[in-house]
């Protein structure tokens, strides 16, 4: 999944993906479904917390915002996760380096 095109709205792996796009297509192929916006993503999961990125486990989803969620990744645990990011497509960032608003678990 590293280096997968960023296309805001998009679901493809070929044609590209932006971040909410990328967990609604691998959720799906795991045979999860989530909704496919971030904000949904965080608000209809069984299980969401807006507790501190230390409480996230690995495989969470782990949301990201200021005011409302805007960005979600896979957290891939010791403070990184993965995701799809315009200016680089899919790559793994340290949680800290942006807007962190929580995590939740399908």
């Amino acid at each position: 999944m590293l280096g997968l095109p960023y296309r805001w709205g998009g679901t493809d792996s070929t044609t590209g993906m932006d971040c909410s796009g990328l967990v609604f297509r691998v959720m799906g192929l795991l045979g999860v479904t989530v909704p496919r916006d971030a904000d949904d993503q965080f608000g209809r999961a069984p299980f969401s917390s807006r507790e501190g990125p230390e409480r996230a486990r690995r495989d969470d989803l782990i949301f990201f915002g200021e005011e409302s969620v805007t960005h979600v990744g896979f957290y891939l645990g010791d403070g990184t996760y993965l995701s799809e990011h315009s200016s680089s497509g899919t790559v793994v960032r340290a949680v800290e380096e942006d807007p962190y608003w929580g995590f939740a678990r399908y």
